[in-house]
């Protein structure tokens, strides 16, 4: 299967098939000088031939002519070394056919010189693979590679050309002494010339092809570096700024209140009917939530938050926005361009956070940058007199300007509605923590409690009546806190 595969394969390389060419009708002397050519060699014909010549300079000049036709086949020789199995291929059958129509041209003095002529005219004309050093890469250039090639595999087609004629010429005695060069013949070796002009120009078209991909390549390599550059820039720069926005550990004061609330704390607000409009709202709305202190209003928010971003205790009006604006920042992947202009401008490097007014704007078109928002703000009430009021009118401000959908969530001690008037645009949603609303959070919770007690030993009960007098006892003392 393997021979087969091989013989198939053989059947269409254009290399094997001029060398078989040549070589189909060779004698036994000729295919030794084939077989056995190398460059070092390859003058040993030419010598002979010349040593008729009397004039020595003579047969250095012709020598010299040649120079170029075979460095330029030693450097193509040279190149495909660099690939495995394929210079003995390619190579040899060019010394190969040199050498033999050399040794055939023994007796065919005017033939010989103008074949000689021939080689050297052509030797100034086939590409060198130095000039073309940069983009030699069979793998990654092979339409290059088979161009260039194919100029050099023509020497083996001149060569049998060559032998032809020769062949000729020595079956007849007045060809060879009275027509050694036809007009036929000058016209073929004219048009052999060309066709390696017209070879190199294919080449040379190739290799500024592939010159402009790697031209291309090297652009696209500096771009690639100069965007990740500039993207690892961004992101610094990115990163800065939503440090620099707020400090306030947030997550702290959440899990401390995960960790006290009880399963199912919160459900009857989430069944309230206000919590439910104010949380299917499609527009921008707002709801209140007002208690006594220790009614559990934190607890409560943090039930409705678990699972969204974070709820947060703030003392000043500017940590409060800033610290919306961190969060939601830090929901995005990458800040736009006309949004990172803007922050940049209040955030400079080194400087401190801008005042409420200038956070309201660029809050504005952070928010913006999502379908829905959802802001739950804790104990509002305990701003300073100032704080407070500058921030409900900001946050009322910010509710009119939006265009994406904002729900706001406050609690508080009291029912601040009167510092958030909204216009009849923001629909507004007020509920009150009583002790009844939460009576089923508290009974819930000191039944678990008990339960809990029990089952680790810590409380032990010789009358199973007691659990009940203890529920009771600390579900009255609770007074609905």
């Amino acid at each position: 299967m393997a021979n087969t595969e091989t013989a198939s394969i053989n059947s269409h390389d254009p290399w094997l098939i001029a060398r078989d060419r040549f070589i189909i009708d060779l004698n036994e002397t000729e295919r030794v000088l084939f077989n056995e050519a190398t460059p070092e060699n390859i003058y040993h014909s030419a010598s002979n031939v010349q040593q008729a010549d009397q004039k020595a300079s003579k047969t250095r000049a012709i020598l010299r002519s040649l120079d170029p036709f075979m460095k330029a086949i030693q450097d193509y020789a040279a190149a495909m070394d660099t690939f495995a199995n394929i210079a003995p291929l390619n190579v040899g059958p060019i010394w190969g056919s040199i050498r033999v129509v050399l040794a055939i041209a023994d007796n065919h003095g005017k033939f010989y010189d103008r074949m000689i002529e021939t080689f050297a005219r052509i030797g100034d004309i086939l590409p060198r693979l130095r000039d073309y050093q940069a983009i030699f890469d069979q793998r990654k250039y092979p339409r290059f590679t088979q161009t260039l090639s194919a100029a050099y595999l023509d020497i083996i087609v001149l060569c049998l050309e060559f032998r032809k004629v020769l062949l000729e010429q020595k079956s007849s005695f007045m060809k060879r002494a009275f027509k050694p060069l036809s007009p036929s013949l000058r016209s073929y070796l004219e048009k052999a010339v060309q066709t390696f002009r017209e070879r190199r120009e294919a080449v040379e078209s190739e290799a500024r092809i592939c010159h402009m991909i790697e031209a291309k390549q090297a652009r696209d390599l500096v771009l690639r570096n100069e965007m990740f550059i500039k993207a690892q820039e961004r992101e610094q720069r990115q990163k800065r700024i939503i440090a620099q926005m707020a400090s306030i550990d947030y997550r702290n004061k959440h899990r401390r209140m995960q960790k006290i609330r009880h399963q199912g704390t919160g459900k009857w607000l989430m069944d309230t009917h206000e919590y439910k409009s104010w949380r299917d709202c499609e527009k921008s709305c707002a709801m209140s939530l007002y208690g006594i202190p220790g009614s559990g209003k934190s607890v409560l928010i943090s039930s409705l938050i678990d699972g969204s971003s974070s709820t947060l205790k703030v003392n000043t009006a500017v940590t409060l926005f800033s610290y919306v604006a961190q969060q939601l920042l830090r929901n995005l992947k990458q800040i736009p361009d006309n949004l990172m202009e803007a922050l940049e401008a209040e955030y400079p490097d080194g400087a401190g956070c801008p005042g409420v007014d200038q956070m309201i704007a660029p809050l504005v078109k952070i928010i913006d940058q999502f379908p829905s928002v959802a802001i739950f703000i804790d104990g509002l009430d305990e701003l300073p007199e100032f704080d407070r009021k500058l921030t409900f009118s900001s946050l009322r401000n910010l509710l009119t300007t939006v265009v994406s959908s904002t729900r706001l969530f406050v609690s508080s001690r009291e029912d601040t509605s009167y510092l958030f008037p909204t216009p009849p645009t923001v629909k507004r949603y007020k509920l009150h923590v009583k002790p009844n609303s939460i009576a089923p959070d508290i009974d819930s919770y000191i039944q678990h409690s008990i339960v809990e007690l029990i089952s680790t030993g810590d409380l032990v009960l010789g009358n199973p009546e007691l659990k009940n007098v203890i529920f009771t006892t600390l579900k009255n003392g609770a007074q609905g806190m």
